[in-house]
């Protein structure tokens, strides 16, 4: 069973979660993107080996959801 690696793509700004879904699509990653708390419900929901996240979110701040993600998930990356 070949099992493929999930991306969470954190950010505010549609053009880059765009670019950066088609590039690690490409790779071979299924990936998801969403803003800062839906990023947050999201993740409870479905495992993520990496999560990238913007650090600047109009809704939380990156940081919060960097501490917040590897508080409840501490096996996931985290790539900012």
């Amino acid at each position: 069973m070949n099992h493929t690696e999930s991306v969470l793509i954190i950010d505010d700004e549609p053009q880059l979660m765009q670019l950066y879904s088609k590039f690690l699509s490409l790779e071979g990653f299924d990936v998801e993107s969403a803003s800062g708390y839906e990023g947050l419900d999201l993740i409870k929901e479905k495992h993520f080996s990496l999560v990238i996240t913007d650090m600047k979110l109009p809704d939380i701040s990156g940081l919060q959801v960097l501490e917040k993600i590897k508080n409840e998930f501490p096996d996931t990356e985290l790539l900012y």
